[in-house]
C-alpha cells in the first residue's frame, strides 16, 4: 500500500490526536500533499523507549508500562522540523480508524512523539512521515513488542435498600479472552473510614455478557457540554476536556488515572467562550491543545488554548477568530501542505478556511476561493479518497438524502467531485458520517445513518479514485432516529466497529460488529446509552485495547465514564449500615488473581441515621405518675418531642427540644412522640409511645363505732 493510500479522514468533532487504540468518535490524521518532482526524499526511524530506556524491536515489557514511540525524519542529511507523523498500528493494511494510535507534529528538536501504554498481546508500530510540498511522504520499519502481565479489570458498585439496611453488589469486568475468570475476593470499603471494611465477599463465576459498566462519574459543573479527549498532562494516559455552562464560557479538565476515574486539574474549569471539538497541536510544541467552537454569541467563533503540558491552558494570541457563522461542523488537517495543521469550519454561508502559522495562529483564506453552502454541511471528514496524498472533504447534507465529496488542489482550497444519494429521509434530518477502512483493502470507506423510523445505515466503499459503491448490505437497518455514527472496536478483533446513537430523551446507544468485509452485524451490548443527545467520546481509558465511552449529563451536571467489559462476575452483601456522621463513600475493591490485576471501583454514596430514641420506663399502664426519660444513642443527638392527652399533664404546643425527663399525672392515655437530629446524620425515624395512667380507686371510708364501755350496767347493789 502507498504512503498516500495510509493518509486518514478527520470528522468533525476531532476527539483525540494523542491516543490510544481505538481511541475516538472522530480519529484526527493529518494528510499532506504526495512529494512532487522537486520534493526532497526523506527517511523515517522510529524509536521506542520505557522508562527513559531504549526498548529493542521484538523486546517484552510488563503491561502497565509506559511507552514513548519517537518518529525522526530526515532528508538527506538535515533533520526535517516541519511536518506530521502517524503513528501506526503495523499490523493492519491501513493506518485508518482503529489503527491510527495518532497523529503528533514534529516540534522544532526535530522529534514528533506519542506517549501511551499498550495493552497485553503482541503488538506491531511503524511512523508514517506525511510529508509536505517540499518533503516526500516515507514510512520507518516496522517494530514489535511484546506485552506480558496480568490482564486489568474493571470494577461498579450499586446499591439498593435503605438506611441502616443497604443492599450492595460489586461487578468485576475484564476484557480478556482467557478462561480463567475474574474469580476472587471483593471488599466493600468506607472510604470515609479509612477504608474501612465494611464486608467482604466472594465473586460469583464470570459470565460473558458484554457490556459498559459506569465505573466513574465526575461532578464537572452546570450543564456540560461538548466532550472531548486527549493526554493534557503528558503522562500517556487519555484525559478529557468538557464544555460547562449554558452557552460554554469554560471548559472543564480532568485527568485520567489509567483505570476510568477522572479528576479535576489545578485551575479547572477554565474561562473560554466556546465547547471544544478538536484536539491538536497548533503551535507544534508537542503539548497538545483545544480548539473552542462558540455557536452562540455573535457571528460565531473559534478560540485556540494552548496546553502547558500539566492540563492547564492559556488562550492563543489572536483568539478568538470570527468565522461568519462557520462553527459546527470544524475538523482540522493540513490543507495546504506546508506541514502545519490547518481547520475548516463550516455551518455559514461558505466553508472557512483557516491556514495555521504553527504558532496557534490562523489566516482565513478570501471567501471568494472556498465553498459555497456550507451551512448545509451536516457533518464532515477528511481524507486522501483519491489517493493524490492531498486532503478531500466528504460532507453530509443537513437535510440528509446525500453524501457531497470536495477534491483537494493542496493549496486550502477544493473542488467538487462526486455526489452519492444514499436515500430519502423520513422524519428529520442526518447530522453525522464517518471514513474507516471497512473492508480492509487499503481504501477510505464512508458509513452515514439515515435518520428515520426505522433508521438505515449507508456503507459506500471507497474505490480509492473519489468515487464509491454501496456495499453489499447497504442500506442496512438499525433503530429509529439514529443521529450520530462512531467507530470503535468494541469486541478487540482488530476490525473496525461501528457505534450508533439514537436521539431520544435519554440516547440510547448500538453497536453494529464488523466482519471486515463492508458487512456488519448488530450485537446485544446491555444497556448503554447517553445522559444527553449527544454522541459520547471514545477512547481507550483502561489501556486493555478495547474501546470506551465518556458522555456528559446534562441534568446530573457530571461526566460518565463507561468501560467496555466482555465478561462481568458480581457479588452481593445485605446488610450494610455505616456508622458515624456524614455521607459514606463506599467503595468496591477486587483483590486480583494471578491472572487479573486488582481494582477499585467508583463510590456509592450510603446515608447513616441517628439512633431510634428509647424511653424510659417502657410505654404501657401505670397506676402512678411517671416521669419519662428520653436518651438517644448516637453522640451529641438533639431529642424533641411532643405530648397530648391526660387529665393532668398539660400537652406542648408541637414539637419541643427535649431537655430532661417529662413529668405525666393524671389519669387516662397520654401520647408521645419523638426523633433525634444529629450533625452529619439523617434524622431518626419517630417512635410514638402511650402511656395509660390509672392509679387504683380510692379506698372506702372507715367509720369509728364509738365506745360503749361507758354504756355499761353498772354492778347491782345490795338494798335494804
Amino acid at each position: 500500500m502507498s504512503i498516500s493510500e495510509q493518509k486518514f479522514q478527520t470528522t468533525e468533532v476531532t476527539r483525540n490526536l494523542r491516543a490510544f487504540f481505538f481511541f475516538s468518535l472522530t480519529v484526527l490524521p493529518l494528510a499532506s500533499v504526495p512529494a512532487q518532482a522537486f520534493a526532497a526524499s526523506t527517511a523515517t526511524t522510529l524509536t521506542m523507549t520505557s522508562a527513559s530506556k531504549i526498548v529493542a524491536p521484538g523486546a517484552t515489557i510488563a503491561s502497565g508500562s509506559e511507552v514513548t514511540l519517537s518518529a525522526k525524519v530526515v532528508a538527506g542529511a538535515t533533520t526535517v522540523l516541519t511536518g506530521q507523523v502517524n503513528f501506526c498500528d503495523a499490523s493492519a493494511k491501513s493506518c485508518s480508524d482503529i489503527h491510527l494510535l495518532a497523529t503528533a507534529e514534529i516540534t522544532s528538536a526535530g522529534t514528533a512523539t506519542f506517549k501511551f501504554h499498550p495493552a497485553i498481546g503482541n503488538r506491531s508500530y511503524k511512523a508514517v512521515f506525511l510529508g509536505t510540498k517540499t518533503e516526500s511522504a516515507s514510512s520507518s520499519t516496522v517494530s514489535n513488542l511484546t506485552v506480558s502481565g496480568k490482564y486489568p479489570t474493571a470494577a461498579a458498585i450499586v446499591q439498593t435498600g435503605a438506611i441502616g439496611n443497604y443492599t450492595l453488589t460489586a461487578a468485576v469486568g475484564s476484557t480478556s479472552k482467557s478462561p480463567a475468570g475474574t474469580t476472587g475476593t471483593v471488599a466493600f470499603l468506607d472510604t470515609n473510614n479509612a477504608n474501612a471494611v465494611l464486608a467482604s465477599a466472594l465473586l460469583g463465576a464470570a459470565v460473558s455478557a458484554p457490556d459498559f459498566l459506569n465505573v466513574s462519574n465526575p461532578v464537572v459543573g452546570n450543564n456540560p457540554g461538548g466532550i472531548v479527549t486527549g493526554d493534557f498532562n503528558g503522562d500517556g494516559i487519555l484525559d478529557i476536556a468538557i464544555g460547562v455552562g449554558e452557552l460554554g464560557p469554560s471548559v472543564a479538565i480532568l485527568l485520567g488515572d489509567g483505570v476510568g476515574n477522572f479528576t479535576p486539574v489545578t485551575k479547572s474549569p477554565i474561562t473560554a467562550a466556546g465547547v471544544p471539538v478538536a484536539v491538536q497541536d497548533f503551535n507544534r510544541d508537542g503539548i497538545p491543545d483545544l480548539l473552542l467552537s462558540d455557536t452562540f454569541n455573535g457571528p460565531g467563533s473559534l478560540t485556540i488554548l494552548l496546553g502547558n503540558g500539566d492540563g492547564t491552558f492559556n488562550v492563543a494570541n489572536g483568539s478568538p477568530t470570527l468565522t461568519n457563522y462557520g462553527v459546527s461542523p470544524v475538523l482540522v488537517a493540513d490543507f495546504n501542505g506546508d506541514g502545519i495543521p490547518d481547520i475548516a469550519s463550516a455551518g455559514g454561508y461558505y466553508l472557512i478556511v483557516l491556514l495555521g502559522d504553527g504558532h496557534g495562529g490562523f489566516t482565513a483564506l478570501p471567501t471568494t476561493s472556498s465553498l459555497p453552502g456550507a451551512d448545509e454541511f451536516g457533518s464532515m471528514a477528511v481524507g486522501d479518497i483519491n489517493g493524490d496524498g492531498i486532503p478531500d472533504l466528504v460532507t453530509l447534507s443537513s437535510i440528509g438524502g446525500s453524501i457531497a465529496t470536495y477534491i483537494g488542489n493542496g493549496d486550502g482550497t477544493f473542488k467538487p467531485g462526486t455526489t452519492i444519494t444514499i436515500g430519502p429521509v423520513t422524519g428529520g434530518s442526518t447530522t453525522s458520517l464517518v471514513l474507516g477502512d471497512f473492508n480492509g483493502d487499503g481504501k477510505l470507506d464512508i458509513a452515514a445513518p439515515e435518520y428515520g423510523s426505522p433508521s438505515t445505515i449507508a456503507i459506500e466503499i471507497g474505490n480509492g479514485d473519489g468515487t464509491f459503491h454501496a456495499a453489499a448490505s447497504s442500506p442496512f437497518p438499525a433503530q429509529s432516529w439514529v443521529s450520530q455514527i462512531a467507530v470503535g472496536d468494541f469486541n478487540g478483533d482488530g476490525i473496525a466497529d461501528l457505534l450508533l446513537g439514537a436521539q431520544s430523551d435519554v440516547q440510547s446507544l448500538s453497536i453494529f460488529l464488523g466482519k471486515g468485509n463492508g458487512t456488519f452485524v448488530e450485537t446485544s451490548y446491555g444497556s448503554a446509552s447517553s445522559l444527553r443527545c449527544a454522541m459520547p467520546a471514545l477512547g481507550d481509558f483502561n489501556n486493555d485495547g478495547f474501546t470506551d465511552l465518556a458522555t456528559v449529563s446534562y441534568a446530573a451536571n457530571a461526566a460518565s465514564v463507561f468501560l467496555f467489559q466482555s465478561t462481568v462476575a458480581t457479588a452481593t452483601v445485605t446488610g450494610i449500615a455505616p456508622t458515624g456522621p456524614g455521607t459514606h463513600l463506599v467503595a468496591t475493591s477486587y483483590l486480583g488473581n494471578a491472572n487479573y490485576s486488582a481494582s477499585v471501583s467508583g463510590t456509592t454514596p450510603l446515608s447513616v441515621q441517628v439512633a431510634v430514641p428509647v424511653l424510659s420506663p417502657a410505654p404501657g399502664t401505670y397506676t402512678s405518675a411517671q416521669k419519662i426519660v428520653i436518651t438517644d444513642a448516637t453522640p451529641k443527638a438533639a431529642i424533641f418531642y411532643q405530648l397530648d392527652g391526660g387529665t393532668s399533664t398539660p400537652p406542648t404546643n408541637g414539637y419541643v427540644a427535649y431537655t430532661g425527663p417529662i413529668s405525666i399525672s393524671g389519669e387516662g392515655q397520654i401520647y408521645i412522640s419523638t426523633f433525634a437530629t444529629a450533625a452529619g446524620y439523617q434524622t431518626s425515624a419517630y417512635v410514638s409511645a402511650t402511656y395509660t395512667l390509672s392509679p387504683p380507686p380510692a379506698a372506702a371510708p372507715v367509720i369509728s363505732v364509738p365506745s360503749l364501755r361507758h354504756l355499761q350496767r353498772p354492778p347491782d347493789r345490795d338494798t335494804d
